[in-house]
C-alpha cells in the first residue's frame, strides 16, 4: 500500500475513535441528516461513533474478525490499549476502521445528494408536478448507478443544473 493510502486509512481511524465523521449523529449536527437513529438496529439507537464501532449489528462480522485478531472483545476501554499492543493489532484496527468509514461515505453521499436536490426543487417553487417529476428521475438514476457512487453523483449533478 503506497505511503499517502496508509496516511488516509490511519485518518479513517482517527475519525472513527474521534467521532467525527458520516455518522449520521454527527450529521444531524450539521444539518445534513434529519435523524439519528441507526437505520440496522432500530430501537431509537443513535449511529454515534461508539454505536458503530462496538454494537452496530451491521458491523459484527468484521468485529468479530477483528476481536479475534485482538485476542479479546473490543470496547471503549481497550481499543486504544490494543491498537498499541503492536504493528499488527494496530493495522487491524485501522483496516477494521477504514472499512466502517468507506462504508458509511458511500451511504451517504445519495442521500446528501438527494436531499440537496429536493431542497433546490423546493427553494424554487416549481409545483407538486415539478417534483413527482423529479422524484421519479431520482428512482431511475439511483436505480441505474446503484453500484457506482460517482456516476450517481455526477448524473444528479446534471439534473441540478436544470432549469
Amino acid at each position: 500500500m503506497s505511503g499517502s493510502k496508509a496516511a488516509h486509512r490511519g485518518d479513517m481511524a482517527a475519525q472513527l475513535i474521534s467521532g467525527h465523521g458520516c455518522f449520521r449523529s454527527y450529521l444531524k449536527r450539521f444539518g445534513h441528516e434529519d435523524a439519528d437513529d441507526c437505520p440496522w438496529c432500530g430501537g431509537g439507537r443513535s449511529e454515534t461513533a461508539e454505536h458503530v464501532l462496538f454494537s452496530c449489528v451491521k458491523y459484527a462480522r468484521e468485529r468479530s474478525s477483528l476481536e479475534t485478531v485482538l485476542g479479546g472483545r473490543l470496547n471503549a476501554d481497550n481499543l486504544v490499549p490494543f491498537m498499541l499492543q503492536g504493528e499488527a493489532k494496530w493495522q487491524a484496527v485501522n483496516s477494521f476502521a477504514a472499512a466502517i468509514t468507506t462504508e458509511l461515505r458511500r451511504e451517504e453521499s445519495p442521500r446528501i445528494i438527494e436531499k440537496k436536490y429536493f431542497e433546490k426543487i423546493g427553494g424554487v417553487r416549481r409545483g407538486w408536478r415539478r417534483i413527482k417529476d423529479a422524484t421519479i428521475k431520482l428512482r431511475m438514476l439511483r436505480e441505474r448507478f446503484a453500484t457506482d457512487v460517482s456516476s450517481l453523483n455526477n448524473a444528479l449533478e446534471d439534473v441540478f443544473c436544470e432549469t
